[in-house]
């Protein structure tokens, strides 16, 4: 088989156009999509400027950010009028929809001629090889032909040779009625590639008419930071301060204690002040454990706030005129938050005994552990002190004496905030002569790692 001169490159014509108007067509997707960017920008430009431009002025916002916003309002106008410019230029670029259509099918139709071509070679070889046993075939005599069934068709080589010349005549005409508009369709397609050329440079001299516009604003915004000078607002700033020093508001209060006509007192209950644990432990330690149920806590408490000495009165009253501990400390802060766990009015306190599973106590209580009492670390710390001395265990579920159950002080984690652990008991212990929390099988004390973190 032998192909004519230039076979591989035919349909060279139509493959190099339709590339070139393709071409066009990324050039035109990348202006609208470098227009629809720059939309985003300036929207955002606009946004910004809309937060900030109705601040409060003051030295400090006109001499620095004024400047600043007043370039990105400039900015954004000379964006707008660009980009209206730049899409105005694109909308008229002439449609390649049409040409790049009819030139992928005049492409398809060369390369249907080219492969019809080749198959009418392959096809003829096939036959003129077959010449011998085609010409025996015709010369056979006509009554021998009817006794064979094959006689009446052509031969498979003849045949096939046949219908490849036929397809590549209608090929090679449909080809050469393209390939006749040729030469119009290039001109049309110079008209658009001269037409894209200038409206394409008029869309890059406004960018560059943009560029030329911001970097003038930007120079008068430059000028405009330059003349700033930061010593007024400092010195503002140094007036106010030393204005500020000479309040009386910086001074701190005093207390008066108008339950008691008004006298000036210290403050050591009532506040949430929290007592640390060294000093708690020293008290317990001077004072021994005697039980305080009586007496009258907040007249003792406005009598100890009345001294000077504050927490050293309070122990010298303690030390000559009562007979109390660091129980009453506790107790008067356990006042503001009583009762620390209240039990669901329809619970008799008194049917509670040690007996009541730990599973239970949760769902025992009015309040929710998540947000309420307990939830505070200042007071899972208070109570957790009150658990290890002897105050009325009445007042955490009650907050009324001989009207409670020792239940939740024996079995509750106040600094876990949960029931403690199956085994593990809170009671008082004569031999060591305090209040413990034990593994009742071994004797252990309890004392994990959540309980150190909080004291």
């Amino acid at each position: 088989m032998i192909l004519p001169l230039g076979f591989d490159r035919f349909g060279q014509s139509a493959k190099t156009l339709l590339g070139q108007v393709q071409a066009l067509g990324v050039i035109r997707d990348v202006m609208r999509r470098r227009i629809e960017l720059d939309a985003q920008y300036i929207a955002g430009l606009e946004a910004l400027a809309e937060e900030y431009i109705n601040l409060e002025p003051n030295e400090v916002i006109d001499g620095l950010l004024k400047p600043v916003l007043t370039q990105i309002k400039e900015e954004i106008q000379c964006r707008i009028s660009a980009n209206h410019d730049i899409r105005t230029l694109v909308e008229n670029l002439p449609d390649i929809t049409e040409p790049e259509q009819d030139t992928s099918t005049g492409l398809t139709d060369l390369m249907n001629a080219k492969k019809g071509y080749q198959d009418v070679m392959e096809a003829e070889d096939v036959a003129k090889s077959s010449q011998s046993s085609l010409e025996a075939w015709y010369a056979r005599d006509f009554e021998y032909n009817l006794q064979i069934d094959v006689s009446r068709r052509l031969p498979d080589e003849d045949w096939r040779y046949r219908k490849s010349v036929v397809a590549q005549q209608t090929n090679a005409k449909k080809a050469r009625l393209w390939f006749f508009k040729y030469p119009s369709a290039i001109n049309q397609h110079q008209e658009h590639i001269e037409r894209w050329w200038s409206l394409l440079k008029r869309a890059s001299i406004t960018n560059s008419n943009l560029v030329s516009s911001l970097s003038c604003h930007i120079s008068t915004c430059v000028n405009q930071l330059e003349a700033f000078s930061p010593l007024p607002a400092i010195t503002l700033v140094t007036e106010a301060y030393e204005e500020d020093t000479e309040s009386q508001i910086f001074q701190p209060t005093v207390y008066r204690n108008y339950c008691i006509g008004g006298v000036v007192s210290d403050i050591l209950f009532g506040a949430d002040l929290f007592l640390p644990k060294s000093r708690l432990e020293e008290l317990v330690s001077k004072l021994g454990e005697s039980h305080f149920l009586g007496l009258y806590p907040w007249k003792i408490a406005f009598e100890i706030e009345q001294g000077s000495g504050g927490i050293t009165r309070y122990m010298e009253l303690l030390r000559s005129s009562f007979n109390m501990n660091v129980e009453i400390v506790l107790l008067l802060e356990l006042l503001h938050y009583n009762p620390l766990l209240p039990l669901k009015q329809d619970i008799p306190p008194r049917s509670l005994n040690d007996s009541t599973p730990r599973r239970e106590l949760v769902s025992l209580l009015d309040l929710d552990l998540e947000k309420d009492a307990l939830s505070s670390r200042r007071r899972r710390r208070l109570a957790h002190q009150i658990s290890m001395v002897i105050v009325p265990r009445e007042y955490m579920t009650t907050g009324r004496p001989y009207y409670s159950s020792s239940v939740f002080w024996e079995k509750w984690d106040f600094i876990g905030n949960r029931p403690l652990p199956a085994g593990i008991k809170r009671y008082y212990s004569s031999e060591k002569r305090k209040v413990v929390v034990e593994v009742q099988k071994t004797g252990e004390e309890y004392n994990p790692s959540h309980w150190e973190e909080l004291s």
